[in-house]
């Protein structure tokens, strides 16, 4: 009985763990979404009139 208490508290602590990795991924692929944006965007043109 004690066993099964115990790998429940392992399963419990590793899906916890699942969670926080699972949104440190979606946070890390927005992160590079973002940055394949600016590096793949239109350099801004220059509003400067000097010749």
């Amino acid at each position: 009985m004690a066993q099964l208490a115990a790998n429940a508290a392992e399963i419990a602590a590793l899906k916890a763990e699942k969670e926080v990795f699972s949104r440190r991924v979606v946070k890390l692929e927005e992160e590079l979404a973002l940055a394949r944006l600016h590096r793949f965007a239109p350099a801004a043109k220059s509003t400067s009139t000097a010749k």
